[in-house]
């Protein structure tokens, strides 16, 4: 029901894109894009940004975004969601910040796991970065160091797919040169790597701030129209554009209730939701195919089985126990075996119960992988494990675990259980 709501509001805004821009009434002296394009070079533009943020005395609203403005996190902070979901990041990746300005988001990602190359126009915007990231670290350690680059608007100093992903919060649209820009984008990513963007929308340049901006500041204030993006990334190579809708509609209780029971939602919701996402634009585009990996959670999912069926095991008190398993990868994601401090790599994994199902240790033991494990691959693996010291009745749970991310079983696969009676005799 929700997937047939989501596919009427997408052909409602398609639908609804050239009427709404005839519609739009041009304010007085009105001031567009390609206007402040024809006037002004890539540099000219790049020494814009550098003379704004040297007259930048105070950094504060800048490096505590997401909540710096009361009344504008929240939506902030939903955009910041939705674009991140729809990157499918996972731990240890390698991500490009464009347009990065201070940082902010690139100290975010750090935190959240990845790795980060932020790159901006500005040398001093770069340079606040930079000083954000020492005065403000991150909760625990950098995966690696982070990187500072400034751009000249051109070219990015970075080699060929050589990043995960791309990520560019509110800065595209400040971008003229957009061709060349998305082919830059376009050699700098991996095989099925993504760049993501959270960006104004249809008619981003009407606004009074984005008049404002033009007219005191001479700085580029893009409407960002899908149509035209498809285009061109389309003929630079990018095999897909995708769409996250945006927005925070506010419903009734009734409302809801007649979404989730009949998947049905008044015009006034189609209305508002489109409203929105005429107003912001979402949008991702994707180079090649996209492998899920056990970096994220998603896409996780085992069979196991032991190759000899057993329900109870008798042994001494510390005695090694060696199990044979034949464990198949029915999920979408790879299993990678390997990788910096083993962010995300699947081993077998086992819990230890008390005989009431209590949990005694619930990292009782691991098992490495020999190799990477491809979706709908089996492999086989020897497990070897010491039985408690104390003599009773105990379970024992065998699981995959893709380490420091999740249980495969908290994924919807299917642990294995067996009974294990620990005597003297």
């Amino acid at each position: 029901m929700i997937r047939k709501i989501y596919n009427k509001i997408q052909s409602k805004l398609s639908s609804s894109i050239s009427e709404n821009l005839f519609q739009i009434t041009r304010p007085p002296g009105y001031i567009s894009p390609e206007t402040i394009c024809k006037e002004n070079s890539v540099e000219v533009l790049c020494g814009k940004a550098e003379k704004y943020f040297q007259n930048v005395t105070d950094p504060f609203p800048f490096i505590s975004r997401p909540f710096a403005n009361f009344s504008k996190s929240p939506d902030s902070i939903i955009s910041l969601g939705a674009l991140l979901s729809g990157l499918h990041l996972g731990k240890t990746m390698k991500v490009l910040e464009f347009g990065a300005g201070v940082c902010w988001l690139s100290r975010l990602l750090n935190q959240m796991g990845a790795s980060t190359i932020s790159v901006d126009c500005s040398m001093s915007a770069i340079k606040t970065g930079e000083k954000l990231f020492k005065d403000y670290p991150i909760i625990g350690e950098f995966l690696e160091e982070p990187q500072f680059n400034v751009f000249d608007g051109h070219q990015l100093d970075i080699a060929d797919k050589a990043v995960d992903r791309i990520v560019c919060f509110d800065a595209f649209h400040h971008v003229q040169n957009i061709d060349e820009i998305l082919n830059e984008f376009y050699r700098v990513l991996k095989d099925g790597g993504i760049a993501g963007f959270a960006e104004p929308g249809l008619c981003h340049s009407f606004a009074s701030q984005s008049q404002t901006e033009m007219r005191n500041y001479g700085v580029l204030e893009r409407d960002i129209r899908l149509e035209e993006l498809k285009e061109i990334s389309e003929k630079i190579g990018f095999t897909k554009l995708y769409v996250k809708l945006s927005g925070n509609t506010e419903i009734s209780y009734s409302e809801y209730r007649k979404i989730v029971d009949t998947g049905t939602i008044s015009d006034r919701i189609e209305n508002h939701i489109t409203t929105e996402n005429r107003n912001r634009t979402i949008f991702f585009l994707q180079k090649g195919d996209l492998q899920a990996d056990s970096r994220n959670g998603h896409g996780l999912k085992s069979r196991i089985k032991l190759k000899k069926d057993v329900q109870n095991i008798d042994v001494k008190a510390g005695e090694t126990i060696n199990l044979q398993l034949s464990i198949k990868n029915i999920g979408i994601a790879k299993w990678i075996h390997q990788n910096v401090q083993d962010l995300g790599v699947v081993k077998v994994g086992g819990h230890l119960f008390d005989d009431n199902f209590n949990m005694i240790e619930i990292d009782y033991l691991r098992t490495r992988l020999e190799k990477d494990i491809m979706p709908g691959e089996t492999c086989h693996s020897q497990i070897s494990f010491n039985a408690p010291e104390k003599n009773g009745k105990y379970i024992i749970g065998i699981d995959m675990v893709s380490e420091h991310i999740c249980w495969f079983e908290n994924c919807g696969s299917q642990a294995i259980i067996f009974n294990l009676l620990v005597s003297d005799t």
